[in-house]
């Protein structure tokens, strides 16, 4: 079913789309092809300290978001992207990232399809990690009802 919803996201149904020939044959056909920078959560760490410019968008799901995020990042599920996120600054850079790599994927391909100009996949890994490595992460602060 995950992987079904991960396809659908792309725009493919039922898993029977492919490309034939594959990428070989659309090299050889001279068709664009475009690359998505990969960095695990280490390179990405040590980005975010050296970049200010670099977005940081958490694509899991809320309950996720809300046990702990990277500070400053931005929060819209993988499943919901239909743009570059109100917020966000298509020009800049933008790292999307997940739990282990996964749905991240599938979002750094919408933002640039959706008109993000350097997009960042966080592979290996995710916000987890970066919370393993010692790196600060932050929780909502919930207001109790009077």
């Amino acid at each position: 079913i995950r992987g079904a919803r991960l396809a659908a996201s792309f725009g493919t149904a039922g898993g029977r789309s492919y490309l034939a020939g594959g990428m070989t044959s659309w090299r050889e056909e001279r068709r664009p092809v475009k690359a998505i920078e990969r960095l695990d959560v280490e390179a990405l760490h040590e980005r975010k300290e050296q970049d200010e410019a670099l977005q940081i968008l958490d694509v899991r799901e809320r309950s996720e978001w809300e046990s702990g995020h990277i500070p400053s990042s931005q929060f819209l599920p993988y499943h919901d992207i239909e743009a570059v996120p109100e917020g966000a600054d298509p020009e800049r850079p933008v790292a999307a990232i997940c739990g282990s790599g996964e749905r991240s994927g599938v979002a750094a391909s919408l933002l640039a399809r959706h008109g993000a100009k350097h997009v960042i996949h966080v592979v290996d890994g995710g916000v987890g990690t970066w919370g393993k490595r010692g790196w600060p992460l932050e929780r909502p602060q919930h207001v109790a009802a009077d």
